[in-house]
């Protein structure tokens, strides 16, 4: 699983602003004192369940505020060597699994997505227009790829170099799943085979519920 880096970048009347490189998402960590102690503006975390509560108050949640959160401190480089690692890992693959949140990957970071937001990403990511300009700046081989993901929903196993092209561009879900084997296998889905029908807003309204939960799509 990779991990997010995560910037602050200046503060307003107790609440810093923190640039996340993907997407160009900025979430609001509100640095407010509650009962919980707090890391980089996230209470600290223990359980699935309190993962999930402050998936749910932030929208967003990157990895690295998660694994700051679960070490109670600020981890730098790897944290699967860190005394806390397992504890990392055992959280973060249950929010993941936990149906409420989609593990979005990108240039090698992780950050998850509350489900309560996916109808508007669907409705921004599915976007011809904005599909379009994403796309420009594709190599043949990319193309080629996300031409197969289109018509399938799903590739395995991809050619890497064309798999992290959309995945930079965020033309398509890209991940890793596990086989009966006990072996890792990447993928490539499409948004629509990723991301459930629902009744979506317009895409002036999804990009209004995309800022209010701190992302914003470049």
């Amino acid at each position: 699983m990779g991990v997010l880096t995560v910037r602050r970048e200046k503060r307003h009347a107790g609440t810093t602003v923190i640039r996340i490189p993907f997407l160009g998402y900025k979430v609001m960590a509100s640095l407010v004192s509650t009962m919980n102690p707090r890391v980089g503006g996230t209470a600290m975390i223990d359980s699935v369940e309190q993962a999930l509560a402050e998936l749910r108050r932030r929208g967003a949640l990157p990895m690295r505020a998660l694994v700051d959160a679960v070490a109670g401190e600020a981890v730098r480089g790897s944290w699967w060597g860190h005394p806390r690692g397992q504890r990392i890992f055992a959280i973060a693959s249950a929010l993941e699994d936990s149906g409420e949140a989609l593990a979005v990957k990108l240039e090698g970071r992780v950050a998850f997505l509350h489900r309560s937001l996916w109808p508007a990403l669907r409705r921004a990511v599915t976007d011809p227009a904005w599909r379009g300009r994403a796309s420009r700046g594709l190599g043949p081989a990319a193309r080629a790829l996300l031409s197969r993901v289109q018509r399938s929903g799903e590739v395995v196993e991809p050619d890497r170099h064309a798999r992290r092209e959309i995945e930079a561009a965020l033309l398509a879900w890209v991940g890793q799943e596990h086989t009966a084997s006990g072996r890792h296998r990447a993928v490539v889905r499409s948004w629509r085979r990723v991301l459930p029908e629902q009744d979506q807003p317009s895409l002036e309204e999804a990009l209004a519920r995309l800022a209010a939960a701190g992302v914003a799509l470049p």
